[in-house]
């Protein structure tokens, strides 16, 4: 989503970078430059000037000249500037001493049915969960959360009411009877999808909130929608009780910008960001990588994280189990690395290529990467697979034939799984090692 906008503030960051002395003339055209590529990126036209203007002002009060570097002090200026853009100071999620009632309202086609399954997956590690729809304008929306419950393993209630005036109430005690005699202490309630000229859906959801009182009324924005969904938040906030927004579809290749200018039009927080289909992507919206994320700066706290979630650890049992290093073998290292696509755009690649040339487009690079990775492994016999350590000179000539590669690839192939061995040897020793401090300590020895 990010990608053309990070792509212009780079190109901008990297001239920034390069000067040894910044000029009043130098700052102004950066920051004109920088205020188009946000407006282009369909930031809101008032919010960026307010940001270059709050931007300028900073500038000016310290002698930025002073610093050892002048470029890095600039972008570290924007950096913070553009959090205190994002930010809010009510971005945690309130919970109820009894049952706590979330709603989510949007309009359709917005993914409020799949986020409040996500929804589900995250807080069930908390409390007990029960999903419910009073969405009765598609048939198969019940049906889909039936779906949902099931995979996320929460429960699910039907509703037999029609969502109509005189079944408000009925729909209410319904829901709320059944959550309190089964323990539930979460209720995640679905709603119909509402567009600016549904007023009977519009009156009868204001009503059955009014019921409810839920303690969170997620406003679900789809992020493709670019200015529209500007537009659309407006008219929410207008006709609802908000307490926060959920971007959909994070993922999406959009410019971004107007998804970004939420918080400060309707001034609510963005609470969570989902970035696929899976139950699993739903998160916190964090600022700060946000922020680190468009200015292209490496945000090591959460590729650190992420590298302890994929290749570790505590989630994976085997791990764990103090035989498993004499099986690790290199099919086992291909599952690993696989893995490694998920948080490739964090860096995790420079640790394996040991800082070797390779191309700016690193999602690229690691795919390939990884079919001939399989490719040589493939090539291997099951011995060989099992105990590299004992590969020959003149057997690795024949891996790289049978594989289409060289030997300096079967090389680099076999230094990345002893790497990888002595990684687990590290963690198997030192339980303490686990700590994403001592992680990255280790790592950056290896980098």
């Amino acid at each position: 989503m990010f990608k053309s906008l990070s792509k212009r503030i780079s190109s901008i960051k990297n001239k920034i970078l390069g000067l040894g002395i910044l000029t009043e003339k130098n700052i102004q055209s950066f920051l004109k430059n920088i205020e188009n590529a946000l407006i282009e990126s369909d930031v809101n036209t008032r919010i960026v000037r307010e940001i270059i203007k709050k931007f300028s002002k900073k500038i000016k009060k310290i002698d930025i000249n002073s610093s050892f570097d002048p470029g890095k002090k600039f972008i570290n200026l924007l950096y913070k500037e553009i959090i205190k853009f994002l930010d809010h100071k009510n971005r945690s999620i309130c919970f109820s001493k009894e049952i706590s009632i979330f709603f989510v309202i949007g309009s359709p086609g917005s993914g409020k049915t799949s986020t409040l399954g996500k929804l589900a997956y995250l807080l069930k590690k908390k409390e007990r969960i029960l999903l419910f729809s009073i969405d009765q304008t598609r048939s198969s929306s019940e049906l889909q959360l039936q779906i949902i419950a099931k995979n996320a393993n929460v429960g699910f209630l039907k509703n037999n009411f029609l969502f109509c005036v005189k079944n408000l109430n009925k729909i209410y005690e319904f829901s709320l009877l059944y959550a309190k005699k089964n323990k539930y202490k979460i209720l995640l309630i679905d709603t119909p999808g509402i567009l600016k000229d549904s007023f009977e859906i519009i009156e009868n959801t204001k009503k059955i909130l009014s019921l409810y009182n839920p303690i969170e009324n997620f406003l679900i924005l789809d992020s493709s929608y670019g200015q529209d969904s500007v537009n659309l938040a407006r008219f929410f906030k207008k006709h609802f009780q908000i307490t926060g927004i959920i971007l959909t579809k994070i993922d999406s290749d959009t410019k971004g910008g107007a998804a970004l200018s939420m918080t400060k039009i309707i001034n609510k927080p963005i609470k969570f960001i989902t970035n696929g289909e899976s139950l699993k992507k739903l998160q916190k919206f964090n600022p700060k990588t946000i922020a680190k994320r468009i200015l292209n700066l490496e945000d090591n706290d959460y590729f650190f994280k992420e590298i302890k979630k994929n290749l570790n650890f505590k989630e994976n049992k085997k791990f764990e189990n103090k035989n498993f290093l004499k099986v690790f073998d290199l099919e086992i290292m291909l599952k690993e690395m696989k893995k490694i696509r998920k948080i490739s755009r964090f860096g995790i690649i420079d640790f394996f290529f040991k800082k070797e040339k390779y191309s700016n487009n690193k999602e690229e690079m690691i795919q390939d990467y990884i079919k001939k990775l399989e490719s040589i492994i493939n090539s291997m016999n099951k011995n060989e697979r099992k105990y590299p350590e004992k590969i020959k000179k003149s057997r690795k000539r024949s891996i790289a034939y049978g594989s289409g590669t060289k030997i300096q690839d079967v090389n680099v192939v076999l230094r990345q799984f002893f790497e990888m061995k002595k990684l687990n040897q590290k963690m198997q020793k030192n339980r303490s090692f686990m700590s994403i401090k001592n992680l990255r300590n280790f790592l950056s020895n290896k980098i």
